[in-house]
């Protein structure tokens, strides 16, 4: 009984002593099934490609053959290296990737304890979109062994990209269209509040009574042609133009009786001088009806009044170089006739009795040779009457030919003045000498002054406009410039990124079921867009509701 006690107690250690001794020699019989005397790092392949292969429409990117380098360590010696490649499933079966597509190049012999190299290239190119899982088998001298590949790939980013871009498009149009047919009914009441506020205005210049009246009979017009963007338009200049006058109504009256007065000075001129029209004139009247026809298009008066200023400048010179080309035309004539005046008497000396003469006939010889250049002087300068028929052929705003004429004008004056005081040395002498021969003559014509009380006054600067009032236009335009342009922002950089984001760069196989994943781009870009344009349209509305309590 004690024998077969002590036999069950030393038994049950010896059979787990030997069921260890066979699981670990059974395990090392595995393991070293397993490697086989060959060691491979990584033990198992994995790919993604990230920007995608597969595609119907576009050629292969570079990036859709893939060559990998794995590297071999021999725990003993090992020959006749052959890698065995098959076909790579996908994971619904339904597509694989051809051993074709596999190319493999290993190093064929290894000493124990050496390293090689074993270099796996796939074809991409014409491969579905999905995961390929499969294994490339190494047989050598000692045995066999296994490397796992997993290939992730997905479709080219260009077309989903461009359908996220297709549906954003759709999801705006619809948005659009939804939106059109309120702006009809908007617009028309936008224009008739537009129509009496501008007819019961009675103080309204004509010219901004012209202009939004204009504007008001385009947008009625565009609007029975639905050309709603054009009605639009149209009723946005109306709308500023009446803005514009409220905001500086009394600047802009004063400004209209300033135009209205220049325009009298201005008919104050000649029509035509001599048979010929008077280009300056009709510059000038062109100028003001110009001015007073773009009121409406100016920011603010002060910018008009700069214009009226010009004009008013370039009536004032008119009269002040019509008077100075007037007085030097009277003095050309009458130094002409002064001249041959003294040429007379100095001819009628000469014909005196030679013996009466004969004693002062060298000097009056002397007089005419000294009154001949003079004579030849007056006649080189301009014609009379050439320097008005220059005035009025010039135009108002041709600065450059007004400083010639200037010019020219003072250049007369001057060598009229020149000559006549030459004139007046000759005369002098020849006073004398027919004073002893008892002769006599009126005596020279003397300069006068010229008129210039027909000059206009000059503009007077208007009151500035309230620094309040166009600090708040200003402030509005850029709220709007910001409203709209961070639309565009959100439309265009932030969504499309978050939907490729979303949808394409988080699934590492988008295309694998292109029955759901392409519609899924098409269904997120048009749903964002449209309750995009559906809150900012809402927001729109209430915005403007509140403003018309």
């Amino acid at each position: 009984m004690i024998r077969r006690s002590l036999v069950a107690l030393f038994a049950v250690p010896l059979i787990c002593l030997a069921l260890g001794i066979g699981i670990a020699h059974s395990a090392g019989a595995a393991q070293g099934s397993m490697d086989s005397g060959l060691i491979i790092d990584p033990a198992q392949l994995t790919i993604s490609i990230s920007d995608g292969c597969s595609r119907a429409l576009i050629s292969a990117p570079q990036g859709c053959i893939q060559t990998h380098r794995l590297l071999l360590q021999a725990t003993q010696e090992i020959s006749g290296v052959v890698a065995i490649t098959n076909d790579l499933r996908r994971s619904d079966d339904a597509a694989i990737l051809p051993a074709g597509s596999i190319t493999v190049s290993t190093t064929t012999a290894l000493e124990a304890g050496d390293f090689g190299t074993l270099d796996i290239s796939l074809d991409l190119s014409h491969v579905p979109a999905g995961e390929y899982s499969g294994a490339i088998i190494l047989r050598h001298s000692v045995g066999s062994t296994r490397v796992p590949i997993t290939v992730r790939t997905r479709d080219y980013w260009l077309l989903p990209l461009l359908l996220l871009l297709g549906s954003l498009a759709i999801g705006g149009g619809l948005s659009l269209y939804r939106e059109l047919r309120k702006r009809p009914d908007q617009l028309r009441d936008q224009l008739a509040r537009l129509k009496l506020q501008a007819d019961g205005d009675s103080e309204l210049l004509d010219a901004f009574r012209s202009a939004i009246n204009q504007r008001i009979d385009g947008a009625h017009q565009a609007l029975e042609r639905d050309k709603f963007d054009q009605a639009e338009s149209q009723i946005g200049e109306a709308e500023q133009y009446l803005r514009r006058w409220q905001q500086a109504r009394s600047d802009w009256l004063k400004l209209g009786t300033r135009i209205a007065s220049e325009e009298v000075s201005v008919k104050g001129m000649a029509a035509a001088v001599a048979g010929e029209e008077n280009v300056y004139q009709r510059s000038q009247s062109e100028r003001l009806a110009e001015l007073r026809q773009g009121l409406p298009k100016m920011e603010t008066p002060q910018d008009a009044n700069q214009s009226l200023k010009a004009i008013a400048e370039a009536t004032s010179w008119y009269y002040q170089i019509s008077v100075d080309t007037g007085d030097a035309d009277a003095e050309h004539t009458r130094l002409g006739a002064d001249i041959e005046s003294t040429d007379n008497l100095l001819s009628e000396l000469t014909s005196l009795p030679s013996e009466q003469i004969s004693a002062d006939l060298p000097e009056v010889q002397t007089l005419q040779s000294q009154l001949a250049p003079l004579q030849a002087r007056l006649g080189a300068l301009a014609p009379v009457g050439s320097l008005q028929r220059r005035l009025i052929r010039l135009s108002a705003d041709n600065d450059a030919n007004k400083q010639v004429l200037r010019g020219d004008a003072d250049n007369l004056l001057r060598e009229v003045q020149a000559i006549r005081s030459e004139l007046r040395a000759i005369d002098e002498r020849a006073d004398v000498l027919m004073e002893r021969y008892g002769l006599s003559r009126q005596g020279s014509f003397v300069l006068g002054s010229a008129d210039t009380s027909g000059t206009p006054p000059a503009a007077t600067d208007l009151s500035p406009l309230s620094d309040a009032i166009l600090k708040a236009g200003r402030q509005a335009q850029w709220r709007l410039r910001i409203y709209q342009g961070a639309t565009i922002i959100v439309a265009a950089i932030l969504v499309i990124p978050l939907g490729m984001n979303q949808l394409y760069a988080a699934n590492l196989t988008f295309g694998a079921n292109p029955l759901f994943d392409y519609p899924a781009l098409l269904v997120w870009g048009i749903g964002l867009e449209s309750t995009r344009e559906s809150v900012v349209a809402m927001a729109r509305t209430m915005m403007r509701d509140e403003k018309q309590q």
